[in-house]
């Protein structure tokens, strides 16, 4: 998909994130009904198949624009042609990434969207090496059920390994055996 990926999807969801609905641990966390994850599913073929086709154009067309960019003497009219196809090919692409996504969307209650909204953004910061660590988030669920930003032990710096989070301008605790900065 270019350079990574749709704006939407990387809004909505995430390579890991992907057909959530599947997960049993995510549809158990949200109370997702069989009849959504039946809905879900079917909303998620029957835009597959467009998905691949317009993800296969935007390839071809970035595949033609490589060869004009690395000439050493690009035509300029083509090539701004050429670019012009890949940016329509993305924004077409992109297009029925949204008309997906919001259809998926729309099988949720305010109530899980909610929920999902905050389990996705716990995903993230472990994705970056946030303070839950690495895929604690999906831990998390398991062991401590209704943990998550705002309750109690999903706060940064409430696991026992890292101390209370740095208030205002106070530089966070030193993690691990860092050597101290040489004297100025």
């Amino acid at each position: 998909m270019g350079f990574g990926g749709p704006p939407m999807v990387r809004a909505f969801q995430d390579r890991d994130f992907g057909r959530w609905w599947n997960d049993p641990m995510l549809a158990q966390k949200l109370n997702i009904t069989a009849d959504q994850k039946q809905k879900m599913e079917s909303i998620y073929q029957q835009h597959k198949l467009k998905l691949i086709d317009l993800n296969a154009d935007l390839q071809k067309q970035e595949l033609l624009l490589q060869p004009m960019i690395s000439s050493d003497s690009p035509d300029q009219g083509k090539t701004l042609a050429q670019i012009d196809a890949v940016v329509d090919a993305r924004a077409a692409l992109e297009k029925e990434n949204a008309h997906m996504l919001f259809a998926l969307r729309e099988t949720l209650t305010p109530d899980q969207w909610e929920k999902l909204k905050t389990l996705r953004h716990m995903h993230r910061m472990d994705r970056r090496g946030g303070p839950r660590g690495p895929m604690r988030w999906h831990q998390g669920m398991r062991q401590h059920p209704g943990h998550g930003p705002g309750q109690p032990g999903g706060q940064p710096g409430s696991s026992p390994d890292q101390g209370p989070p740095p208030q205002g301008n106070q530089a966070p605790p030193p993690q691990g055996n860092q050597t101290p900065p040489p004297p100025q």
